[in-house]
């Protein structure tokens, strides 16, 4: 069975129990970062949209991030699918992998296909900061840089540096949204990368940005993203 792709993005604060000193020591490594959003688009085997939404918990849950990862891990266990993330490789997959050895939760199918964890392989996870930067031989650019390329230069209104003070103050809407807004950039990046590496021809580039668009401009969690868009440029549609 041909294998789905998930593009992921997540949001974090501080691990309450890891004390960082940020100001000395500059942004914490993964240890010290808890999953409080995970946002997903599912595209099917041929690109087309399924689904996007965040994994979400009960307000009154005791451990939220263990449900949270626990939800991942079986859902990426039983759809195998391929992961497509901007940076994922640099900082989404290593903080995933260091919460769920916090909470002894199995990612079992990560480990277990070396697709998912073989740098070079483009099945598995699909890093595009990464492919872009040819794997650290040129500099990686902001997701809004190359987002912005594409026609679409807003970027969340909600900073990576305002979650932990809405995570306190259990706000979580801005905060999923704002994963929700990355989710999208990415989407559409993943789309027209693939025509850059020819696996889509224009036409059908067109037709499936097009769907993509369809299905996600009128949820208010994304709108930012589509403020100032250039249409004709994202689709293509004059060129």
């Amino acid at each position: 069975m041909e294998r789905s792709y998930l593009v992921l993005d997540i949001e974090t604060a501080p691990d309450p129990e890891l004390a960082w000193d940020a100001a000395k020591d500059g942004f914490p490594p993964p240890p010290h970062h808890q999953v409080v959003s995970i946002g997903v688009l599912w595209l099917d085997s041929e690109l087309h949209f399924r689904r996007m939404g965040v994994f979400t918990v009960a307000p009154d849950e005791t451990h939220p991030e263990a449900v949270l990862l626990h939800d991942f891990a079986h859902f990426l266990g039983r759809e195998r699918c391929h992961l497509v993330t901007y940076n994922g490789r640099t900082f989404d997959l290593p903080v995933l992998i260091h919460r769920c050895l916090r909470h002894g939760i199995s990612l079992h199918a990560y480990f277990h296909d070396r697709d998912y964890r073989y740098r070079y392989s483009d099945h598995g996870h699909i890093d595009l900061a990464d492919l872009l930067a040819e794997h650290g031989a040129a500099p990686r650019s902001t997701l809004t840089s190359v987002a912005g390329l594409l026609g679409l230069p807003a970027e969340p209104p909600v900073k990576g540096s305002m979650v932990a003070g809405l995570h306190r103050r259990g706000n979580m809407k801005p905060i999923e949204a704002r994963c929700l807004q990355d989710v999208v950039r990415t989407s559409f990046l993943f789309l027209r990368y693939e025509l850059l590496r020819g696996r889509l021809d224009r036409a059908t580039y067109n037709e499936l940005a097009t769907e993509l668009w369809g299905a996600v401009f009128q949820d208010p969690r994304v709108e930012p993203v589509f403020a100032g868009a250039d249409r004709a440029r994202l689709l293509l549609e004059s060129e």
